[in-house]
């Protein structure tokens, strides 16, 4: 305080009066306040000489009062301001001015910062400068501050600026282009840039690159998750290396690549990783986390222009198929209309034909079936994919009765409305046989009669196949015009057959009869009828499907139920053509369950033949021996309890049949006397008897044989029979 205030003597020749105390206690809170300043005050002399510093300006430069009394503030000179700067200065302040103004100065450990300076002239009475007061403050950060806005504006006009490039086209291979173009701009330390996306095999493939490799190579692909672009893919997070030679991310290429640092940024829109933005710099440790918001941004806005330009590219692409198939309808509408004219013409027979295949569209959906059949011990499920707007394959299912199902699958060469008219004709005189309940091969050989003139005119063809299905029985009556191969997969024994046509397409031969062929389905099994856009779908290699791939699909999923199996072949053809189907897909798949057939037989001898007649019927579907025996025991059983039990008026035997794939059992009850099956004498190899002889029969040849009488039901007999694995196979 007191060194504060001897800082103004009295001027010389004037007596020294004593300062009144409230002046005194004045100066001491001008003094006080000055020490409590924020900024930093500096007093010097006239010739610059350092007086007197508050502790602010100790704050500031890093000087105490101590080191800077005595002294002149040239000790802060950084070397930064040239000469005129200081001598403005001192011209200014010595003509009696305020100058005010910004310093780099440095601080007593060395370092730069920047101040504001406000230097003040003191007169004294007479008008004479004695002294200057410096009011400091350090600007530093506020210049960082400001400097940092300054660059963040700038990135935001550069960005925006660059964003308005990228998305003045909509082409999307230009829009790539402008993106790996801009990085340049962006990052000054940048020496490339390269943008690569998912391609169809899950790969990251190149896409657009300014990098220096791009010149020298194909574009290269990654697996997932492999190289730095695959973990920023894979973990969608920024990877940022600062040596790629140190980082074992990096894929090693030879020669090494001409840049140290990368970073890779992954492009996102709608949540969905579109691609990944790799950037390279020659420096090592190039890319600071600046860097990486930065690229993030634009990753973002970049994201957006490549989906808004996918999207164009979408709609462009649906533009360029729907005028394609407008050329088409133009062409036939140029065919149908050529005495018209032209401009006219076109135009009316156009909107006619669009009209028309809405319609066909609509009348063919229609036509399909809505609902599988009800036919109970049994699973259907049909599918049917059109490779264009309307399809030429068709398939149906007529339930004749509730104990019959009629199941049809065609395919005509050729598609559009006239196919769809072609089978939608075939399915009408389809159904028109079933309802006259013609065989399969009779109904075929009336329709290739009916549309013989027709599609030879047209110089086309069908093929068609038709099945008959009996519920009880299992049997399956099937013909088939020229129509791709049906398979038949065996449960029991895991096989898979394929049933060949049985005579040539409709349309190729006049009056040809076609003839029809009959299998018995067991438990488990299951047809396969499918059109030839299965078998004939291609890859990108130009390779067929084929059938054994077909099988294939079969026996993976023979566990499946009907709709499970149909969907995994179409899946398995999907997967295998990946690409827009070339032909129309169809196919019908008929699984037979485990079920149980009731009957009844009178009380008369003359009736037995009807229900061994059922019988044998149903264990057609196993193997001849499996049921030669089985109905041999049957008959037995059945004999002896219509000649001992319930024979006479009145009287009758009820009778169920469980089919599973691996056995079968009966069970029969009558209302007749019962009888103790524990009296029946043993039977000796080799020896006669006379009672009795029908149960060992049956029990020689089933595997079980139980007799309960007098149950709630009546006597009740149990048999059952299993199938041999070594008996499996298919010896008719």
């Amino acid at each position: 305080m007191a060194r504060a205030l001897d800082l103004f003597p009295a001027r010389r020749g004037t007596k020294t009066r004593r300062r009144p105390d409230r002046s005194v206690e004045f100066t001491r809170l001008i003094t006080t306040a000055v020490e409590a300043a924020a900024n930093g005050v500096l007093i010097t002399d006239r010739q610059g000489v350092v007086r007197w510093v508050n502790p602010a300006f100790t704050q500031i430069t890093g000087y105490t009062l101590e080191e800077v009394v005595g002294r002149t503030p040239r000790i802060l000179k950084s070397g930064r301001q040239p000469d005129s700067l200081y001598k403005h200065m001192w011209d200014t302040i010595l003509a009696g001015r305020v100058w005010h103004g910004e310093l780099h100065n440095r601080h007593k450990d060395g370092h730069i910062y920047i101040e504001e300076q406000t230097i003040a002239p003191v007169s004294d009475d007479r008008g004479e400068i004695t002294h200057f007061i410096g009011i400091k403050q350090d600007i530093t950060r506020r210049k960082d501050y400001e400097q940092t806005l300054e660059r963040r504006n700038a990135e935001l006009v550069l960005m925006a600026t660059t964003m308005g490039k990228i998305t003045s086209s909509l082409e999307v291979d230009s829009v790539l282009v402008s993106i790996v173009n801009a990085i340049g701009d962006l990052l000054p330390q940048a020496r490339g840039a390269t943008l690569q996306m998912e391609g169809p095999s899950g790969r990251l493939v190149t896409r657009a690159a300014t990098s220096s490799l791009s010149a020298r190579r194909a574009p290269m692909e990654f697996e997932a998750g492999l190289g730095i672009a695959g973990v920023a893919h894979r973990d969608q997070a920024i990877v940022n290396v600062h040596d790629v030679g140190e980082d074992p991310r990096f894929l090693k290429v030879e020669p090494a690549p001409p840049y140290r640092s990368l970073v890779a940024v992954p492009i996102r829109s709608g949540g969905r990783v579109l691609g990944v933005l790799s950037v390279e710099s020659a420096e090592k440790a190039a890319f600071h986390k600046h860097d990486e918001n930065l690229l993030a941004l634009f990753a973002g806005s970049a994201g957006i222009a490549m989906r808004h330009a996918a999207e164009y590219e979408g709609r462009l692409q649906a533009e360029r198929e729907l005028k394609r198939y407008s050329e088409q309808l133009e062409m036939m509408v140029e065919q149908r209309t050529a005495d018209l004219k032209a401009a006219q013409g076109k135009l009316l027979e156009q909107q006619r034909l669009e009209q028309e295949v809405v319609l066909a569209a609509q009348v063919q959906a229609s036509i399909l079936p809505r609902a599988t059949p009800d036919l109970p011990g049994y699973e259907f499920a049909g599918v049917a994919f059109a490779a264009r707007y309307v399809s030429g394959d068709m398939y149906d299912w007529i339930g004749t009765s509730p104990e019959h199902c009629d199941l049809a699958l065609a395919d005509i060469a050729g598609k559009g409305v006239p196919a769809a008219m072609m089978t939608s004709t075939a399915r009408a005189l389809l159904r028109d046989s079933a309802a006259r309940k013609s065989t399969p091969g009779a109904a075929l050989t009336q329709i290739n009669r009916s549309l013989y003139d027709d599609l030879t005119h047209a110089g086309s063809f069908i093929t068609l196949v038709v099945a008959h299905l009996d519920r009880r029985t299992a049997a399956v009556d099937y013909a088939s015009a020229g129509h791709t191969e049906v398979l038949w997969h065996r449960a029991f024994a895991d096989t898979c057959e394929r049933l060949s046509a049985t005579g040539p397409p409709i349309g190729v031969l006049p009056d040809q009869p076609i003839e029809e062929r009959r299998i018995f389905l067991c438990p488990g099994d299951f047809l396969v009828l499918y059109s030839d856009g299965v078998t004939e779908a291609e890859d990108e290699s130009g390779r067929l499907f084929g059938i054994s791939r077909l099988m294939d699909a079969v026996h993976r999923n023979a566990s499946q139920p009907a709709a499970g199996l149909a969907r995994s072949i179409v899946d398995a053809v999907d997967a295998f053509s990946k690409g827009p189907r070339s032909d129309d897909l169809t196919i019908i798949v008929v699984r037979a369950l485990p079920r149980t057939v009731s009957f009844r037989i009178p009380g008369e001898l003359e009736r037995l033949e009807e229900a061994m007649g059922l019988l044998r019927e149903m264990a057609r579907a196993y193997e001849p021996t499996f049921g030669y025996e089985l109905e041999l025991a049957a008959s037995e059983i059945v004999t002896n309890v219509l000649e001992h039990a319930c024979r006479g008026p009145g009287r009758e035997l009820r009778g169920e049949v469980r089919l599973e794939t691996d056995r079968v059992e009966l069970d029969l009850w009558d209302d007749g006397l019962p009888f103790d099956i524990s009296a029946l004498p043993p039977r000796a190899p080799g020896q006669a008897i006379e009672r009795g002889y029908g149960v060992h029969i049956a029990r020689q040849l089933m595997d079980e044989v139980t007799y309960t009488p007098s149950t709630s039901a009546g006597n009740h007999w149990h048999l059952m029979k299993r199938r041999r694995p070594e008996a499996s196979g298919d010896d008719r």
